[in-house]
């Protein structure tokens, strides 16, 4: 899935937690699993990875197409965006690191920042206790050919869908 709909999913999840002790804890790690949830629908995706531009996966930064980089730009900054949009709409507790919301958010976002984003996922791959995570991540993932078959309008529905239903919930 694109980033705004993982980082919208794990806001309005870190939303939902009660408020506790342990509440941006239990709100990253719900954000994570909520990840690994949404990579299973069908979906529309992968701006640094081989399914839209023929690249294989660990593609240094420098050698992908001006598009490539565009295209993942323009989620994050979507995700962004978005996500203080619905930060300052709420009034959430300020410093943001206090917000449940947003370790929902940055747990739903982590496994793509670990696996996706060239420069870390270069670094991430030379830690050989955090190859568990990618092979997991590769499993519970839609699969490639899968994917193929997945009619683009199909693709983006599924996203719109998660998207519309996160703001949804986070908004009111």
């Amino acid at each position: 899935m694109l980033t705004v709909s993982h980082v919208l999913a794990g806001a309005a999840i870190g939303a939902a937690v009660p408020d506790g002790p342990l509440d941006n804890g239990f709100a990253f790690g719900l954000g994570v699993a909520s990840h690994y949830l949404l990579d299973t629908v069908p979906h529309w995706e992968n701006w640094f990875g081989k399914e839209i531009h023929g690249l294989p996966s660990g593609t240094p930064l420098t050698k992908m197409p001006p598009i490539s980089i565009a295209s993942g730009a323009f989620d994050l900054v979507a995700a962004l965006t978005l996500f203080l949009f619905v930060f300052i709409y709420r009034q959430e507790p300020l410093p943001v690191w206090e917000s449940a919301v947003f370790w929902g958010a940055v747990g739903a976002f982590l496994p793509d920042l670990l696996d996706n984003v060239p420069f870390i996922s270069q670094l991430v791959r030379r830690l050989k206790f955090m190859d568990w995570e990618r092979r997991f991540h590769d499993w519970i993932h839609i699969p490639d050919e899968a994917k193929r078959r997945v009619p683009y309008l199909t693709g983006l529905i599924t996203q719109l869908i998660v998207v519309s239903l996160s703001l949804y919930l986070l908004l009111g």
